[in-house]
């Protein structure tokens, strides 16, 4: 009875995760278009399954990291929860990822944001010590500006241009801060990761199983710090810590430089499909024999 209810509870967070972070990030989207000079008037396909990417990685960690503290808590058979919740949650993950990737190649009109202009000619956006002034509609694409900056109170820009000589877009209207940092870097790893799961689920499932299974198990048995501490929201806390910093070693390892020092190292032995798949098996074998040898030890000093 326990393993139908954890299947359901997998099932539905995976889901609730994938739906709410795919309705915020469609929602960013038509903000960033309604807000955007010159105004988008349309969001495309394309872009929609850009911001839909990392919901994919989000989800995959999520679900894992409540799935196995709700399996710890209700005290499943380890084995039936390592192989129910890893299977679940990396079929629920490529049927994500295929979806994504079909609709990336959908030929549908475009969402319309059905917003009016921001304004006529004269429009002037200002933040801080930064001013310009639209000397054309704002929909016009290089219109002349005239722009006010610290260094240089007023001056008159027929055409903006960088120094290749292409013309600038203005920025976001109005202007926005810098994003913050951490949830910033949040975005960037799950989408990074997300990514290699789009492309692995593209050539089939095999090579998808051959990315998310390691992963998935050395996630797994990272949940053994579920029974570190005393309280339960305490040791939810230090796995999601853990999650964490496995997100980010699985960044760092599917980025181009880790793999061409694998492969000056290894030279043609190993291709650059397996170097994932082999470094995280390997670290899911080394945790998972200290974990049971620490195990080991405790119960034999719980009988002296």
């Amino acid at each position: 009875m326990n393993v139908i209810r954890l299947f359901v509870f997998t099932l539905s967070w995976f889901a609730v995760v994938f739906a709410l972070s795919g309705a915020l990030s469609f929602l960013y989207l038509r903000v960033s278009a309604a807000i955007a000079t010159p105004v988008q008037k349309t969001i495309f396909f394309k872009s929609i399954a850009a911001g839909l990417e990392w919901t994919v990685s989000l989800a995959f960690y999520v679900s894992l990291l409540l799935s196995m503290n709700y399996a710890l808590q209700k005290r499943v058979n380890p084995l039936a929860s390592l192989i129910l919740v890893c299977s679940l949650v990396c079929t629920l993950s490529f049927a994500a990822s295929l979806g994504i990737n079909r609709f990336r190649l959908a030929d549908a009109p475009p969402f319309a944001t059905e917003n009016a202009s921001l304004g006529e000619a004269g429009l002037m956006l200002s933040q801080g010590e930064l001013t310009i002034a639209l000397l054309d509609h704002p929909s016009v694409r290089g219109a002349p500006r005239v722009v006010s900056l610290p260094e240089r109170p007023l001056f008159y820009q027929a055409q903006p241009v960088d120094e290749r000589g292409e013309i600038l877009r203005l920025p976001p209207a109005p202007f926005i801060k810098a994003p913050n940092r951490l949830f910033y870097n949040f975005h960037v790893d799950f989408s990074l990761s997300a990514r290699e799961f789009l492309a692995r689920a593209e050539t089939g499932p095999v090579p998808f199983a051959l990315q998310a299974a390691p992963l998935a198990l050395l996630l797994v048995a990272l949940s053994l710090v579920f029974d570190l501490g005393v309280w339960p929201l305490a040791n939810l806390f230090i796995a999601a810590v853990f999650f964490r910093l496995v997100l980010a070693l699985d960044v760092f390892v599917n980025s181009s430089a880790v793999r061409l020092f694998v492969r000056g190292f290894l030279k043609p032995s190993v291709p650059d499909s397996a170097i994932h798949p082999v470094i995280f098996a390997i670290l899911t074998f080394l945790f998972l024999t200290c974990a049971l040898a620490a195990s080991f030890a405790r119960r034999k000093n719980a009988k002296k």
